[in-house]
């Protein structure tokens, strides 16, 4: 009798892990994929500009973590975003900015082009504002204003992308 205990307790065991682990997957993909909406124009403007700053700090001073971690944050307590979803959109934005920032040439900066059409598009898809993200990678203004105004260490160039880039969205 003693020796059936063990094997019991092994199978249960491993039972309730396995169910722990469905549940977390199924979790997790309940997160990154059940749809959400938001409104873009809803949203805390004081915390939205402490966040901001602390990101071009970030940035400046090549905190890629601290980037990640802000921008995070900012997509779910600005954009209602899920923590994996806030944190998965954040990797494709930081990437996206830290691939830029180590740009020389135009060929240099396309690279940053997948992650941020990436970005744009998980915003895309829970805003309540229409937009096409698709368009932040084919639109030949948005190119042309990018090229022609970042020049090689120009302190301002993230920020004339974020704003040609948040112009064309918002089509402002």
């Amino acid at each position: 009798m003693s020796s059936q205990t063990p094997g019991r307790t092994r199978k249960i065991v491993i039972r309730v892990v396995v169910i722990v682990l469905v549940l977390l997957i199924c979790g997790a993909l309940y997160d990154l994929y059940y749809p959400r909406t938001t409104r873009m124009r809803e949203f805390d403007p004081d915390e939205v500009a402490r966040l901001e700053t602390a990101m071009w700090r970030s940035y400046y001073e090549k905190q890629r973590l601290q980037l990640f971690n802000q921008l995070a944050e900012l997509l779910r307590t600005q954009y209602g975003m899920s923590r994996l979803k806030s944190e998965q959109v954040a990797y494709y934005g930081a990437n996206a900015a830290f691939v830029f920032k180590q740009g020389k040439q135009r060929t240099d900066y396309e690279k940053a082009l997948p992650d941020l059409l990436k970005f744009y598009e998980a915003i895309h898809q829970i805003s309540d504002i229409p937009f096409d993200a698709d368009g932040i990678n084919t639109h030949p203004a948005i190119w042309q204003r990018l090229w022609r105004n970042c020049r090689p260490r120009f302190i301002g160039c993230p920020l004339i992308v974020s704003s040609i880039t948040a112009g064309f969205v918002l089509k402002l």
